[in-house]
Order: C-alpha cells, then structure tokens, then sequence
C-alpha cells in the first residue's frame, strides 16, 4: 500500500503526495467555484414567450473539479478528472420537500431543468514512455491551439465567462520527436529540436441510439401527398434494449477518426538575444462512418509568437468532405441526406503585453450556411468554451439557435460559440497594484451567411451588424489560491436578430452583471 509511506507538500495550484522512495507521486489540481449571473433586458415580459415575467433573471451555478494524477518516476502517468454539482443551480432543491418553505436539501438540477449526476467521472487515461516515444490511452480532454475546435474547458483561460463542457475523445496517441528517433538511429539530426509528431485514433460513437433516415416528404406542401407530420418522420429513436444482441459486431454504423500532428514548440528561445516563444503546427483529423458514407477531414493550423512586448497569435480551420449524416431535408433532391461540406474558420490576435499593461485586438470569422436545405453544408460555430464577450454570443445566439432549430437540429445550436458572424474584438487590461487587474472590451460582428431563420437576410434588414457591446471587469487573485472576478457587459442586438421569435425586450438593450469565486489548487 502506498499510504503510510507519504509526504505532504503543499504547491502553487496543487497538492502533491511523495512516496518515501520518491518513484511514486500523488499530484490533485482543480477548482471549487460559484458564479453568479443576473441579467436584465434579455427579453420581452410582454411576449407570449415570456408572458407574466419579470424582464430580468438571476441564477448562480457551483461547479467543483477533481484532475487528480499519479505519477510513478516519469515513465507512467494515470490522469483522471472527475466533477460535482457540474454547473449545478445553487438553491434548487429538485423537490426533495414536500414542503419549498421549509426545504434545506439542495439538489443537482441544471440552468436547463434536467436533474445531473453528484458526481460524474468525465476523462481517466494514462500516459507512458516507450524507447521511441509516449503513448496514451483512454477518455481525456483534447486541446488544439487558441479553442476554436477542440477546447478542454479546463481552468479559467477565459478572460469573458466560465467554459462549462470541453472536448473529449476516447483516444489511443502515440507522440513522439522524429528528430530524436533519426539521431539514434542513424545519427542525424537535433534530438533537443522541439518538434512533436503525433498519431492517434479516436472512437467516437459505437452504435448511435438515434437514427436519422431522411426526409420522405414536405407537409407544407399540399401537392406532396403528406397528410400530416407523422408521414414525414423519418427517425427511429431507441433505447439500449432495442439493440440487437450482436450490435456491437456491426461496425458500419461505427463513427471513428484518425489524428495526425505535426508541431514545432518552442519555449524561452534565444532569438537576437531576447527571450523568445513560438509555435507552428499543423492539425488533421479523417472522420468516417460508412453507414452514412461520411468521410471528412478537418485541418487545423496554429501559430503563436511571443517576444518582450509583442505577441501574435492566430488559428484556421477547414472541414471539408461528404456527409449522409446530417438531418437536415433537402426536398430539392433525391438523397435528401447528401451534403458536401465545406466550413471554415479563423481568429487572430496581435497585441502589446506587459506585466503592467495589456493592449490585444482580436478578429474572427465562424463560417455560415444560408441555406441549410441544400446539397452543400459550410456552417459551423466555434468551440462554445472559445468565449467572445458576455451576452451577444454566450447568451443571445446561444437561445436563438437553439429556439429556432429546436431539439431535433441540436447540432445546429451555438451553444455561446460564435455562431455564423466574423467580428472584432480590442481588450485592454491593466494592473492597479499585483493580483488586482482591470479589464475592457468592445466587440462587434457582423453576419457571414444570412440563413434567414436565426440571422434575418439582407432584404429583411435594415442593419449590417449582428449587435455590439461592451465588457468590463475586476479580476483579483488573492490567498495565492483564490479567484475573484466581477463581470459586467451592455450590448444592443440590431434587427438582425429575430426579436418576434424568442421575445427580446423592445428596445434590443439588455445588461448583465455576473460575478466569481472559486478556490483552485
């Protein structure tokens, strides 16, 4: 047994446990944090929506995250992380009493309604060292350059907001310096180079429980011969006894993906005598299912410079390919299923960084599609825990999309993502005194690709913006673990934005104060 033979150390941001032979450490990083959220403006108490509301909302939420590893002398690593109360309401008590007045047990309901696990085990993979290179193993987080597409939404890397999911994949990688491998081999090449090359694959879903065939035919047209919404649903929706008994044989409906990376890394670089970061690299992951004759390829580039003051940093994307998968109609066609897709994204920064003063501006583009019922599929949003500001996306095109497209195209929400936009983002940051740092920033974005259901078509518009707004915020470490962080934004939405559907407050203004405390280890 492990235990009785520890030492512990307390470190900045985490907990370490030693054996007594130094082989084995036990390292626990993570976070407690609530956060609270009101909001005033985001909608109409007039409308049928949100008839006999208030106008304004508050709610806060808790969240508590666990990363424990265990590390046994460099040459293999289990990693685990685990959450409690995941984003869980504070004060809901999921009537656990009869009786509201007198209840005191809280429960595990979420800002949707739907009770959660207390405690879930989100990712556990482990990592180990070969004579060629490391391999790892399991369910973990997957993390690519700025966030746009794989974002872990670990920690608190955003300046604006919380990331509430991540990204994460049941994967196999092996990671390794080709240069290193040459020069033992055949004594060529710098084995202290600092280039990664990396392959995986990743399983993505064994045996969808949600089938989605096509669309049959058009109920609101009278010469199609529907008679009513039932002749049009097409989807066979089952639960794990519908599956056959050797379901798990069946590998066409598999969905699964090869990786591939390519990066140079480069850190505390002696260039023209200054300290010096920079990374290039490059992303691509082949996705297939046979069932749905889809195979896609996603191409990801990354590239960061950081010397003294200056500091650039930038991430596109493609995702091209064909796709059987995508339930969306397209009564123009006799596949109504065939999509050719074509997405693509990208965001910038540049910027003047010092301990003292912070000077960014951002700028980015997430791809549209104006015509979801065609052939050709090239709208996709950012990563939802890639946050751009505080209420237009996190919180307006988040309910939009998800209003407009309902449950049954809930591949379509944003989820907070930029949502089929390019915009502009300058942020200021500056310190008061250590710890204490004050934050600003404007954005403002304008559609890509007019879809005329969640952002209204040129013709029906009168503005060439989405909206605008402006954030502020405090943001104080203290107790050398402590977070504290108080969020403030006003924006107004143009008519861009479909008021009538989802009931935004007459005059398109809306405000939100929203706060943090958390304690991370």
């Amino acid at each position: 047994m492990l235990l009785g033979a520890l030492m512990l150390t307390g470190l900045a941001g985490a907990v370490e446990v030693t054996s007594d032979d130094g082989d084995t450490t036990l390292t626990l990083e993570g976070y407690y944090r609530l956060r609270v959220h009101h909001f005033s403006g985001l909608y109409d108490p007039s409308s049928e929506r949100w008839r006999d509301e208030s106008g304004t909302g508050r709610y806060s939420t808790q969240r508590l995250q666990l990363r424990p590893s265990i590390n046994f002398s460099d040459r293999a690593t289990f990693f685990m992380q685990a959450e409690a109360f995941n984003n869980t309401l504070m004060g809901d008590n999921e009537d656990l009493s009869s009786t509201a007045v007198f209840a005191g047990n809280g429960g595990n309901i979420g800002v949707d309604g739907q009770p959660g696990e207390n405690f879930v085990v989100q990712r556990a993979w482990t990592k180990f060292s070969t004579p060629a290179g490391t391999v790892l193993v399991g369910r973990m987080a997957s993390h690519w350059g700025m966030g746009l597409l794989a974002n872990d939404g670990n920690g608190f890397r955003n300046t604006w907001g919380e990331a509430y999911g991540g990204s994460t994949f049941d994967r196999i990688m092996f990671a390794t310096k080709p240069l290193a491998i040459t020069q033992a081999a055949f004594g060529v090449g710098n084995a202290d180079l600092p280039l990664i090359f990396a392959v995986g694959i990743d399983r993505l879903v064994e045996d969808p429980l949600t089938q989605y065939y096509g669309t049959r035919c058009n109920p609101s047209d009278p010469d199609d011969g529907c008679e009513d919404e039932a002749d049009n649903d097409w989807t066979e929706d089952r639960d794990p006894s519908d599956r056959r008994d050797n379901w798990w044989t069946d590998n066409d409906d598999d969905v699964w993906q090869m990786a591939y990376v390519l990066a140079y890394r480069g850190e505390d670089l002696d260039w023209g005598g200054h300290s010096t970061d920079f990374t290039l690299g490059g992303l691509a992951f082949n996705r297939h299912q046979r069932e749905t004759d889809s195979s896609v390829w996603v191409l990801d580039a990354h590239t960061k410079f950081r010397q003294r003051w200056i500091y650039v940093e930038s991430e596109g994307y493609a995702i091209v390919g064909e796709s059987r998968a995508i339930a969306l109609p397209d009564y123009g066609e006799t596949d109504p299923l065939a999509k050719k897709v074509n997405i693509w994204g990208a965001a910038a920064r540049t910027g003047y960084l010092t301990p003292a003063l912070d000077i960014t501006l951002e700028a980015g583009l997430a791809s549209g599609d104006d015509q979801y019922t065609d052939a050709n599929f090239t709208g996709r949003p950012f990563q939802a825990d890639y946050n751009v500001g505080l209420i237009l996306y996190e919180e307006i095109m988040a309910r939009v999309s998800r209003y407009q497209w309902g449950d049954a195209a809930d591949g379509l929400w944003s989820r907070g993502g930029v949502y089929n936009s390019k915009y502009l983002f300058p942020q200021v940051r500056y310190q008061l005194i250590p710890g204490w740092n004050l934050h600003a920033a404007f954005l403002v974005a304008a559609p890509h690709k007019p879809d005329g259901a969640v952002i209204a078509k040129d013709e029906d518009s009168e503005s060439a913006i989405l909206g605008w707004e402006v954030d502020a915020a405090l943001k104080i470490d203290f107790q050398e673990q402590m977070r504290f962080s108080l969020e403030g934004a006003y924006g107004q939405v143009t008519d861009r934005v479909p008021n009538e559907v989802w009931g935004l407050a007459a005059d398109d203004q809306m405000w939100t104060v929203q706060s943090r405390i958390a304690y991370e280890f």
